[in-house]
């Protein structure tokens, strides 16, 4: 690395360890926390983990490898952080989210790093199926408040909001009630299977119609932490 730390630790014989979730989140994931039991000497809890999000990451390619036409979506990551629209994901990231579940993620189109803003106005002539809008609850009370702790009510009026603003409206999926909300941070984490669950049931709702990811987030709480198993509220669609 250009800083030289990898080179410093290095010299003090202090190993070094490289993981992944948000790269290329699909592929790397479950080899990132297999290499972490490794190291940590937990690899039976490692391998119980990642048995699971392998199995529950083969249940939607299954699904979507069939699926033609592939959707066309574009993720607003925080929406409503930044007065000017629209942040998103390029290949990594909520983009690399999109792409292994099977869609086509505009960002990736359209943007030459890994994330940057789009114009409305191409989102609009782009027509995309279904709009994401990505939040969680923090000091800015425009972001879409998803999280621990908070009120559905909360969420439904500031998508409301996020929905109004000048422009937003016109994006066909919006007119067509395809406009969803997920919590933000799956993007870089190692639960971000429950993140593509998400977006396989608001990208292709009738493929996915019995998907609970709600149940899955409990499930990864309840079997692989010590953490307690609180409610939560990470979703939002506008046909609700």
């Amino acid at each position: 690395m250009e800083s030289g730390v990898i080179d410093k630790l290095s010299a003090l014989h202090v190993p070094v360890l490289f993981v992944d979730y948000e790269i290329d989140p699909a592929k790397d994931t479950a080899p990132s926390i297999d290499l972490l039991g490794k190291v940590l000497n937990r690899e039976s809890q490692a391998k119980a983990f990642t048995d699971y999000y392998r199995q529950q990451l083969q249940s939607i390619r299954q699904k979507t490898a069939t699926i033609t036409p592939k959707a066309n979506v574009f993720v607003e990551a925080l929406a409503g952080n930044s007065d000017a629209c629209c942040f998103t994901h390029g290949h990594s990231g909520w983009g690399g989210l999109v792409e292994a579940v099977g869609a086509n993620n505009i960002g990736s189109q359209l943007l030459p790093g890994a994330s940057g803003f789009v114009s409305l106005e191409k989102i609009i002539s782009m027509k995309p199926d279904a709009w994401i809008m990505t939040g969680s609850k923090r000091g800015n009370s425009q972001v879409l408040p998803l999280g621990y702790a908070v009120k559905p009510e909360a969420v439904k009026a500031q998508a409301q909001t996020l929905l109004a603003r000048p422009g937003v409206s016109q994006i066909p999926a919006v007119q067509e009630k395809r406009a969803y909300g997920v919590y933000h941070h799956f993007y870089n984490h190692p639960w971000n299977i429950v993140g593509m669950e998400y977006l396989a049931k608001d990208i292709y709702p009738q493929a996915f119609g019995d998907l609970n990811p709600d149940e899955t987030y409990h499930y990864i709480v309840r079997h692989f932490t010590d953490l307690p198993d609180q409610p939560f509220v990470f979703s939002w669609q506008q046909s609700e």
